[in-house]
C-alpha cells in the first residue's frame, strides 16, 4: 500500500512540474530591439524639421541617445543601436559649441554612460 501512495505523490509531483513548465514555456518574451542608423553625409549638421533627406554623424547619435526621432533624416533609435559610416570618407564635426545642436557631441546609454 504505501508504494501506491509513494508512486502517487511522485507522479502528482511529477505532473505538476510538468504543467508549470508547458505555462512558463508559452509565456511570451519581448525581444530587445535595436535600430541600425546608417549615416549618409559626411556634413557636420544638425537640422530641424523638415530636414535636407540626409542623415549626418550628429543626427544618427542624436536618435540614438533619445531611442527616439529627434531628427527626421535617420531613423529612430531603439535600444542599443548600430550607427554605420562608409568606409573611406572622414566625418569631421565642425560645429562650434557647448550643446549637442552646436558643437558639443555626446554618446550615452541608458546606464549614465557618457562619451
Amino acid at each position: 500500500m504505501s508504494v501506491t501512495f509513494i508512486s502517487s505523490v511522485s507522479h502528482k509531483f511529477f505532473t505538476a512540474i510538468v504543467v508549470v513548465a508547458l505555462a512558463l514555456g508559452s509565456l511570451q518574451v519581448t525581444p530587445a530591439y535595436a535600430a541600425t542608423i546608417t549615416v549618409t553625409t559626411t556634413a557636420d549638421e544638425y537640422d530641424v524639421a523638415p530636414g535636407n533627406g540626409f542623415c549626418s554623424l550628429r543626427e544618427a547619435i542624436a536618435n540614438a541617445n533619445s531611442d527616439a526621432l529627434t531628427r527626421v533624416d535617420c531613423p529612430a533609435g531603439t535600444g542599443a543601436d548600430t550607427i554605420t559610416l562608409t568606409s573611406g570618407f572622414t566625418y569631421a564635426l565642425t560645429l562650434v559649441g557647448t550643446t549637442a545642436t552646436t558643437g558639443d557631441l555626446d554618446i550615452s546609454d541608458v546606464d549614465g554612460l557618457i562619451i
